[in-house]
């Protein structure tokens, strides 16, 4: 398990390589910050915090999270509660939905899934992965899944999918009647 703390002007990255699915999705954003053949791999330069947090907002896996450090920012951002969620799209299943006023408000937020078109599936929310024991692996607030079956770390996604040309459109909503 390979965990790395990269500390920016205002920002710490961290990054879990063991839940890094390879979308490159950072890199693409900021290839002047992530660049995968330099030792480090992250490389701030002139670029602010802002740009990098955008940057790791994109990031698939959960992979890619920070801790923001510059005063009048909130202290810690690692879980990016604010960030874009794919799976607000989805309508909620009303047999999941409690009554109005009967949500423990203690409780917390129920874990979304989505499942992307030939790629992985992706939970949003507290997930914890457990082995085949009941033993906790990690806890996480983002992840990806293997959904293809060829992941060389699963369950998590290495990103095998493409290279393997996995094509399934994920699950069809039922028309209405």
């Amino acid at each position: 398990m390979v965990q790395r703390d990269y500390a920016g002007d205002g920002i710490v990255v961290h990054w879990d390589s063991t839940i890094c699915m390879h979308s490159a999705r950072c890199f693409g954003a900021l290839p002047s910050v992530f660049r995968p053949s330099d030792k480090p791999w992250v490389q701030f330069g002139e670029t602010g915090a802002d740009a990098v947090a955008a940057a790791i907002d994109l990031c698939p896996s959960g992979a890619l999270r920070y801790t923001r450090t510059s005063p009048g920012t909130p202290s810690d951002q690692s879980d990016q509660s604010d960030r874009p969620d794919p799976s607000d799209q989805l309508e909620e299943n009303p047999a999941m939905t409690a009554e109005p006023g009967t949500a423990d408000p203690a409780a917390p937020a129920p874990a979304k899934l989505t499942v992307y078109a030939d790629g992985p599936n992706v939970l949003v929310g507290a997930v914890e992965i457990r082995n085949g024991a009941g033993e906790l692996i990690k806890t996480v607030e983002r992840v990806s899944l293997c959904r293809c079956g060829h992941s060389e770390n699963k369950p998590f996604c290495d990103g095998s999918h493409k290279r393997v040309g996995f094509t399934d459109p994920g699950p069809t909503v039922p028309e209405a009647q």
